[in-house]
């Protein structure tokens, strides 16, 4: 892997990082019970799952979908591990 390809990489990872971060701080500030969040996430999966790509073939707009909620499913899930460590 070259340089320049890892502090993208880097870059990305701290971005999400600080995503997380800051959800997790906007949760807590509002103290919104785990039940909620729950709630929430559930129903923005969903909402990104129905996501669609405007000017690209359907299959492939469905695919998209499917990866965006993948993603979002994987930054919830490391959010809620960051809030119970």
């Amino acid at each position: 892997m070259n340089t320049d390809l890892v502090r993208q990489e880097a870059r990305l990872l701290a971005i999400e990082y600080m995503v997380m971060h800051v959800y997790n701080s906007l949760l807590m500030m509002h103290n919104v019970s785990e039940d909620d969040i729950e709630k929430i996430e559930r129903h923005s999966l969903e909402l990104a799952e129905q996501n669609t790509f405007d000017n690209v073939d359907p299959v492939m707009s469905d695919h998209a979908s499917a990866e965006l909620r993948d993603a979002l499913a994987n930054l919830l899930n490391e959010a809620k591990e960051m809030r119970n460590t």
